[in-house]
């Protein structure tokens, strides 16, 4: 699920609420707190920034976000932190790095004032801009500096095969890093900040059969240390975030477990001694319950200055309001849940859809009730269900989604990753806000019509450096599309 920019402007926490820092520093976790106002950005990781118009954002629609699905102050990502720009604090997507500020989204918001032009259409760029090898399962897909070089790199969870680093040259053209391990895991998803608070990236990979939480300490310089042996727990993990927790300064590590009712299905926290070295404190943080957690997101949500949990589920979601203390409470009597329908949500993402200075929630649903949901803030975190007078009504199983300004009008558009119910072979799609949180299908205005891949993963950012929102999109290639495995892809914007 996640997402972002530059080290300088923030590590993509993929799935986070961070803001975005252009001053070249990774941000440090005290920035973190701040970093996510109701606005714009998976994961995972916390988001991306806050959509203000000016270039790319995912997850238009908190504050400060940084991560794969921005939505609220201080959001982290996972998977992703969405999905996300790494904020003050030094996390994304998956971690936090997930943008709450009103008008942009938890999911992937990235932007710059030099961007002030409508965004026309979006290139295909793959076969000139990306390397062979990218016919694999990938599930998540984050962006940060490694090299500190003043670009964005790609990091990639891959299932059933080794994680893949990407290296951008400068201008959007990537090429294969042999910095990662080349274990053949099970990673879902990515969350990415400065655990050892040296200033450089380092990145945690949440796995699922494998049950190998990879963990890298990063040197700067595109380089990485494993580190799994600092990750005290090793469940059947499908998310993963990135916040500051406890609020030390240090940045902590929120993973999400499946796995029937057993203790294995209990989420985690992990508390960072500031050093990179974790404890399981779930137990005196969390509520202990079992679920099928597909999605966690940290994001502000009932108006106080404290990061909330959202937490996408197979089974019922549910919502958790934080504390000053690092402990949650349970809300989800907030959502206007359906009991006895399954949506099988797989993602969840934020950003402020009608501009009213919150965070709305949508959930991407894979399920019997396959129908994504968008749900509406009064501003004290209470929902309503409006998808019927909002959202594009279809039938496809959304295996991601991210709030961006797709066109570049200051609004948080919706790009979605699909599959159809029969066969894994469907466009994503772009769903484009009216300004007052309504959304109209127009993927065929925007995006290449070859683009039929089995979607995933939804990530954005300016890659190329030209200051307008570009798209990496992630694919699995046992999911054939006319007896050829799905392809990973790069689009570029074009502006008007």
């Amino acid at each position: 699920m996640k997402r972002i920019t530059t080290l300088a402007a923030v590590i993509a926490l993929g799935q986070a609420t961070c803001t975005r820092d252009t001053s070249g520093d990774l941000p440090s976790s005290d920035a973190q707190a701040d970093a996510s106002t109701p606005g714009v950005s998976s994961e995972e990781t916390a988001s991306e920034q806050s959509a203000g118009g000016s270039g790319p954002s995912e997850d238009v629609g908190s504050e400060d976000v940084g991560s794969e699905d921005v939505g609220s102050e201080d959001g982290g990502s996972g998977e992703s932190a969405s999905e996300g720009d790494v904020s003050e604090d030094g996390a994304s997507e998956d971690g936090a790095s997930e943008d709450d500020s009103p008008g942009g989204g938890t999911s992937g918001s990235s932007g710059s004032d030099e961007a002030s032009s409508r965004i026309d259409h979006y290139d295909d760029v793959t076969d000139t801009h990306l390397p062979d090898g990218l016919r694999v399962s990938s599930m998540d897909a984050e962006f940060v500096d490694v090299e500190q070089d003043g670009d964005l790199d790609i990091v990639i969870a891959v299932e059933n095969g080794p994680n893949l680093l990407l290296i951008n040259d400068g201008s959007g053209r990537f090429s294969h890093s042999d910095a990662l391990s080349d274990l053949e895991g099970d990673s879902e998803d990515i969350g990415i900040g400065d655990f050892d608070n040296d200033g450089h990236a380092d990145i945690i990979f949440a796995a699922e059969e494998s049950r190998v939480n990879e963990f890298y300490l990063g040197d700067g310089a595109g380089g990485f240390i494993p580190a799994n042996d600092r990750i005290p727990v090793a469940n059947r993990s499908n998310a993963v975030f990135v916040d500051d927790i406890n609020r030390d300064g240090a940045l902590d590590i929120i993973i999400g477990n499946s796995g029937g009712n057993g203790s294995d299905a209990i989420n985690s926290i992990l508390i960072n001694d500031g050093a990179a070295h974790f404890t399981n404190e779930s137990p005196d943080r969390l509520p202990m319950v079992t679920d099928e957690t597909q999605d966690i997101l940290m994001v502000r949500i009932n108006g106080d200055d404290i990061n909330d949990m959202l937490v996408a589920n197979e089974d019922d979601n549910r919502m958790y309001f934080g504390s000053e203390d690092g402990t949650f409470s349970d809300e989800t009597h907030r959502l206007p849940l359906r009991p006895g329908i399954k949506e099988s949500t797989r993602e969840v993402a934020v950003a402020d859809v009608d501009m009213d200075g919150d965070n709305d929630i949508l959930y991407l649903n894979n399920g019997g009730d396959r129908q994504n949901r968008l749900l509406i803030n009064d501003g004290a975190g209470n929902f309503s269900d409006e998808t019927e007078n909002r959202l594009p009504q279809v039938e496809l199983r959304t295996w991601d989604g991210a709030f961006y300004d797709v066109n570049n009008d200051s609004f948080p558009d919706i790009i979605t990753a699909n599959s159809t119910p029969d066969v894994m072979a469907e466009l994503y799609e772009v769903y484009i806000n009216d300004g007052s949180g309504v959304f109209e299908d127009q993927t065929e205005l925007l995006f290449p019509a070859g683009v039929r891949e089995s979607g995933w993963d939804v990530e954005g950012a300016d890659l190329n450096g030209d200051g307008y929102l570009d798209l990496y999109l992630c694919a699995r290639s046992n999911d054939k599309v006319n007896g050829v495995g799905s392809q990973d892809r790069l689009l570029f914007s074009v502006p008007e």
